[in-house]
């Protein structure tokens, strides 16, 4: 007899269900092209998106004219560079990030008093060292002895601690040795979401997307990628103009490049560094601080002809053929 109880049989469910996952939701709309009308919440309102209907997304407002959300500077490139572990040889990578105007997220599974010096001025989140899977094999060439899910889990909320220990913005986790396979994957997947905002996998894209999924938020490479594109096609595709945004997220270590087994050096990227650093139209931006503008971006909204910001970011637009700058709760 609760009203906030759908009263369904097996068949409305799976109707519903299955129209739901065919739901599109992107930067520009929300478009609804099954056969069921789905009841949805967006920046708080609840509204129903009919059968084969298209309605404005949270960062558009087609019914107020076009309007279109860019990056800090009203640009449409972002660059982000995501090192793992907290080694020692990141204080050179720092540097060349430091000379290049690049801000660098660095992920570290310890706390060290070192790490406020060496990183100043760039982002830390979490990581661990932990092998957080449950295949034996791996885990023994790993030199990692498989854990239960109760020490992962405390590793997880630990790992947090520790950064914010340092003084840190704590908003994401940087898987270890990859994303555990099922079911130890959805063991997990609680305390991640109860203790981060975002999380990264080692996998990636060879894309220029924003995440659809903070959860899954997948590279577009590695740096050794980068390195074997010997025709820099990635780069350059990159570089090239585009109607939509686009993130370069590239991850690594700094140790690599002093194996002469990686193809990635040192004076690779430095390089790197120089060309993307010199470059007015990228967006050079840490992982949290991606996540937290995009995040207050798609927040944007428009009520009876004026367009809202109810969030504490300011936000880059441009509007009737002008940009302007949205400011928080503007």
């Amino acid at each position: 007899s609760k009203h906030n109880i759908w009263k369904a049989t097996n068949i409305q469910i799976y109707d519903y269900t299955e129209a739901a996952r065919q739901l599109e939701i992107n930067d520009r709309y929300v478009y609804n092209p099954s056969a069921v009308d789905l009841y949805v919440k967006v920046n708080g309102v609840q509204r129903i998106v009919k059968s084969g209907e298209k309605i404005t997304a949270a960062v558009y407002a087609e019914d107020s004219g076009d309007y279109e959300i860019l990056y800090p500077g009203f640009i449409k490139k972002a660059l982000v560079m995501s090192y793992d572990d907290g080694n020692t040889s990141d204080e050179r990578l720092v540097k060349i990030f430091n000379d290049n105007g690049i801000k660098g997220t660095f992920n570290v599974y310890k706390s060290a008093s070192e790490y406020k010096t060496r990183y100043a001025g760039h982002e830390m989140q979490a990581h661990s060292s932990m092998y957080m899977g449950i295949n034996e094999n791996t885990a023994a060439a790993l030199s990692q002895s498989v854990r239960d899910p109760e020490d992962c889990i405390a590793e997880i909320a630990a790992a947090k601690a520790r950064v914010e220990s340092l003084g840190g913005n704590c908003t994401g986790f940087v898987w270890p040795y990859g994303v555990p396979d099922e079911p130890r994957k959805s063991e997990l997947m609680p305390s991640i979401k109860d203790n981060y905002k975002w999380a990264r996998p080692v996998s990636t894209t060879g894309r220029f997307d924003i995440p659809k999924d903070w959860y899954n938020w997948e590279a577009t490479c590695t740096q050794n990628m980068l390195a074997t594109d010997t025709e820099n096609k990635l780069i350059n595709d990159f570089l090239s103009s585009s109607d939509s945004l686009k993130l370069m997220h590239v991850w690594g270590h700094s140790y690599e490049f002093d194996s002469e087994k990686n193809a990635v050096t040192w004076e690779y990227i430095e390089s790197f560094c120089k060309k993307l650093g010199a470059r007015s139209d990228v967006w050079k931006c840490g992982a949290g601080q991606f996540y937290d503008y995009m995040t207050a971006a798609r927040q944007i909204y428009c009520e009876d002809g004026v367009l809202r910001n109810p969030t504490d970011t300011d936000v880059y637009v441009k509007f009737g053929g002008k940009n302007i700058i949205v400011k928080k709760g503007e």
